[in-house]
């Protein structure tokens, strides 16, 4: 094929496109940038990632550079299926060194399941189970060691990573904090979290995407939800490298395993899929065994229920002014909500009703500008966050068992029981499990074992 043989009249046809290329990587230490470039058949993209010389973060110009060139190696990998999605092809190739059997079991993973949600929307077919090849084992992977400075939590400017900064800081625990993107209500967050003396400092990363991909989208390319955690993943992986630090303590909860909806062919599809167990065990074994060896990515509250989490974040007041769930915060054309929440999407719905039983309507409702359980025209939306509907939302939340539970609470609630969704779900809901059911936690095996006693908090 031609290299505009998939745009005709301005119009793209995926269909056309034959073969996924993983061109090269080049990082640019004096700049601290680093540029991943792939190829649909002929046509290039190259998008760029900066790491900054962040105050108290400094740049590690002695850095072990087969370190670096495995982590960027892997970001690369990662970061590949923003470009991939946008026709799907059958064929994949490496041009900069092929990835070993973990690796490579790794991307299979993320490039078939991180794409579930898309292809299902869609109705298109999901990647070949062997869509990526493994090429030979590779060296021993280096080893990493980054002492105190090690720990760092990545900001998503809502409820989860404030609680795992609450308990890793109350346990002694020192971190920093870690961002990608330019989201002015994350890095705001970060700034009060260093004021406050929580945090050590914050890490700031900017990645931009190739003007070209958005392109695309406009003209017919395939065009939805990514693994994005999969992608911040991997960036984070070479900001160790860079800045001095071996453990990623991410605030993946429970529900993040849980899938929206089986496909017609028994595939689940789970939006959250670069959030769950399943990828976090799969990255963490192809760092051990091809990448760095002692460096560490696990989930703080990945026993933990969003019930449970809610409950330790409503005693944060302090963050109350600071925080937001809603993702219409994180839209790339800038356009956010006034007072940090929509109030119209799942995300919001979900957070406001995990926070109703301990916090009551008015201190919510001076959070959101609005009672969304007394707004007859989110009835529906409720519904599908309880299990009510075809599926659960393609959002970031709670297992319906959480939302059926919180809600027949809320319906035998003095306060809350006369809010119009409360009395048009919570008989629907009557056979739902008792909140106190969601409190316990577990300690799965993937949380090291220093970080253990910080979840007795919880």
């Amino acid at each position: 094929m031609s290299s505009t043989g998939t745009l005709v009249d301005g119009e793209f046809t995926p269909a056309d496109v034959e073969a996924f290329s993983f061109t090269q990587w080049r990082f640019t230490a004096e700049r601290g940038e680093l540029q991943l470039s792939y190829a649909l058949d002929e046509m290039g993209f190259t998008e760029t990632v900066v790491f900054p010389n962040g105050r108290r973060t400094p740049f590690q110009q002695s850095m072990d550079r087969d370190a670096l060139n495995r982590s960027c190696q892997l970001a690369h990998w990662l970061a590949g299926i923003s470009y991939f999605k946008a026709a799907l092809p059958r064929k994949v190739q490496f041009h900069s060194g092929q990835p070993g059997p973990r690796c490579a079991a790794l991307l299979g993973q993320v490039y078939r399941q991180g794409l579930g949600e898309m292809v299902w929307r869609s109705g298109l077919d999901l990647p070949a189970e062997h869509l990526i090849s493994p090429g030979a084992k590779p060296s021993p992977a280096p080893s990493v060691s980054a002492g105190a400075d090690g720990v760092v939590v990545p900001l998503g400017g809502g409820k989860d990573s404030l609680v795992t900064c609450d308990l890793l800081h109350s346990a002694g625990i020192a971190f920093r904090t870690i961002a990608v993107g330019r989201s002015p209500l994350i890095m705001a967050m970060a700034n009060e979290l260093e004021q406050r003396g929580v945090s050590q400092g914050h890490i700031q990363i900017s990645r931009t995407l190739d003007p070209r991909l958005i392109a695309l989208n406009k003209i017919g390319a395939y065009n939805g939800h990514v693994p994005i955690t999969g992608v911040l993943a991997g960036l984070m992986l070479v900001a160790g490298v860079i800045y001095g630090f071996d453990t990623i303590v991410m605030s993946n909860e429970r529900s993040a395993d849980a899938a929206n909806l089986l496909s017609a062919d028994g595939q689940a599809i789970n939006h959250q899929y670069s959030k769950s167990a399943e990828f976090e065990s799969a990255f963490q074994s192809a760092l051990t065994s091809e990448v760095l060896t002692g460096f560490r990515y696990f989930s703080l509250l990945r026993g933990a229920s969003e019930i449970a989490i809610a409950r330790h974040f409503s005693t944060l007041k302090g963050w109350f002014s600071h925080f937001s769930s809603c993702n219409q915060n994180f839209r790339q054309d800038g356009k956010t909500p006034k007072d940090r929440w929509c109030g119209h999407c799942p995300k919001c719905r979900f957070v406001f009703l995990a926070l109703a039983p301990t916090l009551g309507p008015e201190p919510l409702a001076e959070i959101f500008a609005a009672n969304l359980l007394d707004q007859e025209s989110q009835t529906q939306g409720f519904r599908a966050l309880c299990g009510l509907t075809e599926h659960k939302p393609f959002e970031c939340v709670g297992e319906v068992e959480e939302s059926a539970a919180l809600m027949k609470h809320l319906a035998q609630h003095p306060s809350w029981r006369q809010c119009q969704v409360v009395e048009q779900l919570g008989p629907q809901v009557s056979d739902a499990a008792n909140l106190d059911d969601f409190y316990s936690s577990s300690l799965p095996s993937s949380i090291p074992a220093e970080f253990a006693p910080v979840l007795r908090r919880l």
